[in-house]
């Protein structure tokens, strides 16, 4: 019953976050890209801020969670969308989106470093690699990689960039498991969107200025609003449940049939075409998502678990 938990949570997972990239597809055909997020990040944090309204949640945090947050919201939400934006100036989101497969690969190599209760196992490596292999296969089959960087200088930069994206994320998906599994998932959802928002809209100001959002078709208002309320908010929801209940490995690994979706949600929406290499890359990701749910141990805690020597204590 657990693992099929475990699946149910991940597929749902793997739908908000990869029909939320098909929608920023479409919305940044009508808006700037980087006005597009600040959008986007605005109509999450008000979101937050009604259902806070509505279910009377409070929000009773102490400093040195306040820190967490804050962390965790550049981490997690902030600078990987300034470095996101960034990299792909210098290389095709071809690229972006294979590199992208490496937040899992960091995720459970750091977790068996700084999370008692996730240690590697042969299964879980095996898994990982094929999820990952799976992953990169539907995006390079569906794309492929011609012209993916005007010089070798921005090639290298511009992975550079990616990787640090990368490892940002799988970083704040500890601190989350090891800080803040403890509170409400929504309000730390709405607080790393909140802190996102205030980095990311003096760089959308600043590059490409006050926008002029009144001729800005339905369509691309629809597109930013699902994007913003079932690809961020509710998939950032969904991730951190996930993170809490069953640790970051399954959850990292899980979320590498994100490029499934997107590609499933590109042919029903956008008319787009999946290649045989999409096809066998999807069932790699499936096959590698099984064999780490099914796989992964975890160890038995006797108390509360105490932070390994090198991670920093902020409380």
């Amino acid at each position: 019953m657990k693992d099929v938990r475990v699946l149910g949570a991940g597929a749902l997972l793997c739908t908000c976050f990869g029909t939320g990239l098909v929608a920023i597809r479409v919305g940044v055909a009508y808006f700037p890209p980087i006005t597009f997020t600040m959008v986007r990040l605005a109509v999450v944090v008000v979101a937050f801020l009604l259902v806070l309204l509505i279910t009377g949640r409070r929000v009773r945090w102490e400093g040195p969670t306040v820190r967490i947050v804050v962390l965790v919201g550049v981490l997690n939400v902030g600078l990987p969308y300034m470095l996101s934006a960034q990299a792909l100036r210098l290389v095709s989101s071809t690229l972006l989106a294979i590199m992208m497969n490496l937040i899992p690969v960091f995720s459970v190599v750091l977790a068996h470093f700084f999370l008692a209760d996730e240690r590697l196992t042969r299964r879980t490596v095996w898994g990982v690699a094929a999820a990952v292999l799976g992953a990169s296969l539907v995006v390079w089959g569906g794309a492929g990689v011609a012209g993916v960087a005007e010089s070798a200088q921005a090639l290298w930069v511009g992975t550079l960039l990616i990787a640090v994206n990368a490892l940002s994320v799988a970083v704040s998906n500890i601190l989350l498991r090891r800080r803040l599994t403890g509170e409400d998932a929504l309000v730390v959802t709405g607080g790393q969107m909140t802190v996102g928002l205030l980095l990311v809209a003096p760089l959308a100001l600043l590059i490409e200025g006050v926008p002029d959002l009144s001729g800005v078709a339905w369509q691309g208002w629809a597109a930013l609003l699902w994007s913003g309320l079932v690809g961020a908010f509710l998939g950032y929801s969904i991730s951190f449940l996930m993170i809490r209940r069953w640790g970051v490995t399954t959850t990292a690994v899980a979320s590498t049939g994100v490029p499934l979706v997107t590609a499933i949600a590109g042919v029903l929406l956008l008319h787009e075409r999946i290649t045989p290499i999409m096809a066998v890359g999807g069932l790699v990701v499936i096959g590698g998502v099984l064999v780490v749910v099914l796989g992964t141990k975890r160890s038995v805690q006797a108390g509360p678990e105490e932070a390994p020597a090198g991670l920093t204590d902020y409380n």
